[in-house]
């Protein structure tokens, strides 16, 4: 009887340990996914007597997507940089003001897009990769808390700078565009109908909104 008790326990730890051993493989490979995602993420400048820094994601290689609070200021250039310094004129060619995204168009420089992600699940580990005002990159990591079509919510805190930035799936794939942290009330449009979320202050810094792609 000792000895089944024996090789029962043994085999229940051994199984603890495997289970382990395979939630540890699923975490994020941060540096992995930076490597991989750097290219396609570049800080975006509106530039007059003073600077305003949003990130962009490469979607083709002549597109950026950010942030369209860029835009929002006059501005009398408007230029993104890539993570090698390169620099390169913008102009806009769209905005979804729903979204809070806006669309540029870059000429002179050969981009390289991000793939974009087929599937994700509440509970997703993810990271999210975008610029801290001059300095770039920056990088945080987070778990899916909430999403539907029109929203993705990550449990990760942002800085300014990041915002228009990519969160980003294991594999590197493109999941949404950070649109913000999650405010005290955060309006966000959800089945054509204005909806506000009462968050506590305390608590705001540690949720981002995204916009899922």
């Amino acid at each position: 009887m000792v000895g089944k008790m024996n090789k029962r326990a043994i085999l229940v730890w051994t199984l603890l340990i495997l289970l382990t051993m395979a939630g540890s493989a699923r975490d994020l490979d941060v540096k992995k996914i930076q490597k991989m995602a750097i290219d396609s993420v570049v800080k975006v400048i509106a530039s007059n007597h003073q600077k305003f820094v949003t990130t962009g994601v490469v979607m083709d290689e002549g597109h950026v997507f950010t942030h369209s609070k860029i835009v929002g200021f006059p501005y009398r250039e408007l230029y993104v940089v890539t993570s090698r310094g390169d620099k390169c004129i913008a102009r806009t060619r769209g905005i979804d003001r729903e979204h809070s995204l806006v669309l540029l168009q870059v000429t002179g420089l050969k981009l390289k897009p991000l793939k974009l992600a087929r599937t994700a699940e509440v509970g997703d580990s993810v990271l999210l990769l975008g610029g801290f005002y001059q300095s770039f990159p920056a990088v945080f990591k987070g778990i899916i808390s909430s999403m539907d079509h029109h929203a993705l919510i990550v449990d990760s805190s942002i800085v300014p700078g990041s915002i228009g930035g990519a969160v980003l799936n294991s594999n590197g794939e493109l999941l949404g565009i950070i649109r913000g942290k999650m405010g005290f009330t955060s309006p966000v449009m959800l089945n054509d109908q204005n909806l506000l979320f009462e968050i506590n202050k305390e608590a705001s810094t540690d949720l981002c909104l995204a916009t899922p792609f």
